[in-house]
């Protein structure tokens, strides 16, 4: 008698949907978000085609905000660069922390999957796989959450764009972003050295606000960073 096995492995849209559900809370997060980097592109000079240009360029909120502002305040080139690559610091992080779930993929596979990186991809994704969800397609998944994402942020974008200054100050849509980025912080401190990285920066940043080119949010990023990391070797170490 010939046995019939029924896979019970999920198929690559039920995956992809899958992580398009579990991302679809924070979608709403998102959209003011990159309502607020429309906007703040315009602001710091750029037309509507460089605003979109950029926002796909770069897709970073965070970084995209910095460089936004330091552009604004008439940064030279070089302290843009430097102060948008020190936020995205904790990609390199994020990246080897999930790049064995993709070891198998092509070069030009991962440098897409790359550009997808987000920090609630990330953590969406990694909880789904350290669940170890039954035969769970991991890149159908990721994709899932990722393209949802980047769909709901580059919607807002276009919206901000679109809107320029015409928003009502009476929103207080620009107090979405401290609170957003509150959000994702107090989700990502998991340990002393992390919470220790955090104070250091925020103190840091208060302390050296006066400074110009908005060099204090850089310095105390660099800062947090080292502090953060030496406290968490000394704690290995121990």
């Amino acid at each position: 008698m010939s046995t019939i096995c029924i896979s019970t492995t999920p198929s690559r849209r039920a995956s992809f949907t899958a992580g398009l559900l579990d991302v679809a809370p924070i979608l709403l997060s998102a959209l003011p978000f990159g309502i607020i980097c429309g906007v703040g592109a315009l602001e710091a000079g750029m037309s509507a085609g460089q605003a979109v240009l950029f926002s796909f360029a770069v897709f970073a909120g965070s970084s995209q905000l910095i460089a936004t502002q330091f552009i604004a305040s008439g940064a030279p080139t070089a302290v843009v660069v430097l102060a948008a690559l020190a936020v995205n610091l904790r990609f390199l992080m994020y990246s080897a922390a999930i790049s064995p779930e993709f070891s198998r993929r092509s070069l030009s596979e991962k440098l897409g999957l790359s550009y997808l990186l987000t920090d609630q991809a990330f953590a969406i994704s990694m909880r789904a796989f350290n669940q170890d969800r039954t035969g769970l397609r991991r890149i159908s998944y990721y994709m899932g959450a990722a393209l949802g994402l980047l769909a709901a942020f580059q919607l807002g974008n276009l919206l901000g764009i679109s809107l320029g200054g015409s928003l009502p100050a009476g929103w207080g849509i620009d107090f979405s972003v401290p609170l957003i980025f509150c959000a994702l912080l107090t989700t990502a401190i998991r340990n002393r050295s992390m919470a220790l990285a955090a104070c250091i920066a925020a103190l840091g940043s208060m302390l050296l606000c006066g400074l110009p080119y908005m060099l204090g949010v850089f310095i105390s990023a660099v800062l947090a960073i080292i502090v953060g990391y030496a406290h968490a070797e000394r704690s290995d170490a121990a």
